[in-house]
Formats: structure tokens, C-alpha cells, sequence
């Protein structure tokens, strides 16, 4: 009888183990399946967009663990600035650096989040704390020089950096 109730057990927690297995694979493969129809040519579908995010968002909850989580996360925000949701991948930018601060990608999310600020919401007072944090974390990174540039430019209006271009040339031409 007891051998019964630890078979009956095992049986159990075994078809728990694979359906929670299964799970993640079907769930995995609609996030391929909808990330090949939204890289062929043409008008990029939001609703395939809103259901994506929500995919990565799930995997992400459901397996937090899984070293694909914050790739899934970082691609759900580049998607939602994709389709004008700014505040939706600032969300989830935040929430790839406090979940994942050990990610080997959290240079480039802080990178993304500034720009995100400053490109999507002209918010440059978050863009500048952003953008200073990047460069006191990383100030030999590669992405350093750019945001050195955006901090240059950051709330200038496009006719004030075609000025600052002529002048710029100008000196050097003068020289």
C-alpha cells in the first residue's frame, strides 16, 4: 500500500514537472513564432506587438530564474517604444535593473532608459540623472562618448544644434 501512495506520487509530481515544462516551451515557441512575423517586411502589426510584450512579460514572471528573462524583458521595452508606449518600457527597463542587476546588458538598458527619457518624453531631468548615472557606472564603456553627446545636446531644439554644428565648423575651418 505504501509503495502505491509513492508511485501515485511520483506519477503526480512528474506530470506537474511536465506540464509546467510544456508551459514554457509552447510559451517559448509563440514568442519565436510571433518574433518571425513581426520581422517579415511591412507596417508593423500593434496587436501582434501588445500580445508579444505580454509573452515576454509572462515568461519573465513565470520564470525569473531563466536566464532568458531579462533578454525578454529588454526586447518587450524596445518593442513598446516601437509602437509609442514610452512609459510602458521605461516600466519594464526599471524593472529589468532592480530584477537583473547582474545582467551582462544592464550598461546598454541604462543607456536605453536615458534615451527613452529624453527621444519619447523630452523629460530630460530623468534623461540627465540617467545619462549621469551611465557615466559614473560605466565610464569606459563604449556607449561612454555617445552619451556624453546626448548630455551635450540634451533638451537643445534642432535649429539650436544646427547652430552649434556651424559654429563648431566654422572654427575648425578658421584654423
Amino acid at each position: 500500500m505504501k509503495a502505491l501512495r509513492i508511485t501515485i506520487l511520483l506519477l503526480l509530481t512528474l506530470s506537474v514537472f511536465t506540464a509546467c515544462f510544456n508551459n514554457k516551451a509552447k510559451l517559448q515557441n509563440r514568442i519565436q513564432q510571433n518574433e518571425s512575423r513581426l520581422s517579415q517586411p511591412g507596417l508593423p502589426d500593434t496587436t501582434a506587438i501588445n500580445k508579444l510584450i505580454v509573452d515576454y512579460e509572462q515568461f519573465a514572471k513565470k520564470y525569473p530564474s531563466d536566464t532568458l528573462s531579462p533578454e525578454y524583458l529588454y526586447r518587450a521595452a524596445s518593442w513598446a517604444n516601437s509602437i509609442g508606449k514610452a512609459f510602458k518600457s521605461i516600466e519594464i527597463y526599471n524593472k529589468i535593473l532592480s530584477d537583473y542587476p547582474d545582467w551582462e546588458k544592464i550598461p546598454e538598458t541604462i543607456f536605453t532608459l536615458g534615451f527613452t527619457y529624453d527621444n519619447y518624453l523630452n523629460d530630460y531631468v530623468s534623461a540627465n540623472k540617467t545619462y549621469n548615472q551611465f557615466l559614473a557606472t560605466y565610464p569606459d564603456h563604449e556607449l561612454a562618448k555617445d552619451v556624453e553627446g546626448l548630455l551635450y545636446y540634451l533638451g537643445k531644439s534642432p535649429e539650436e544644434m544646427i547652430l552649434d554644428f556651424e559654429r563648431k565648423n566654422q572654427d575648425t575651418t578658421d584654423n
